[in-house]
């Protein structure tokens, strides 16, 4: 199994959020250095920094995730990963051109889901209803959330 994590679920590794827990076991379960990719790591950072700007957290407490991000990396926790972009654009494209006239596609989400699905990924996680319908839409099987049990069901 090969899951590609949404920043929605990312964030949640980092900072308290209502379904952390389950973020971090679905990690923990799989066994494996998470994979990052820059469209990814790029919205988890800028992600930490908007709760900051939103009063959510202090500047130490993003500056302290921001460093255990870093400290991830070093230790092979997280393992960075490149995107074939030409590839990835043409595939979101082709999601778009089937899905977006009859549901919500944003380009970012849609970028993620084309990510997923040209690396390869079987799973998707993410924590936006919209997203998934999306991520299931193009092929991908969703992590399934619950948000009473806290319990990720792949």
């Amino acid at each position: 199994m090969s899951i590609y994590y949404d920043p929605s679920v990312l964030i949640a590794l980092y900072l308290p959020e209502t379904l952390s827990r389950a973020a971090r076991i679905l990690v923990e379960q799989s066994g494996k250095a998470l994979r990052i990719n820059p469209l990814q790591e790029l919205e988890l950072r800028n992600g930490i920094r908007q709760k900051v700007h939103r009063g959510e957290i202090d500047e130490g407490q993003a500056a302290r995730c921001l460093r255990i991000l870093d400290d991830n990396v070093v230790e092979g926790k997280m393992q960075r990963r490149q995107v074939f972009w030409d590839t990835t654009f043409g595939r979101a494209e082709e999601i778009s051109r089937r899905l977006a006239q009859k549901h919500n596609c944003r380009a970012f989400d849609l970028l993620h889901v084309a990510i997923a699905v040209v690396s390869e990924a079987t799973d998707f996680a993410t924590f936006d209803r919209e997203q998934g319908q999306i991520a299931r839409l193009a092929g991908l099987s969703l992590v399934e959330w619950s948000e009473s049990a806290e319990e990720p069901r792949c």
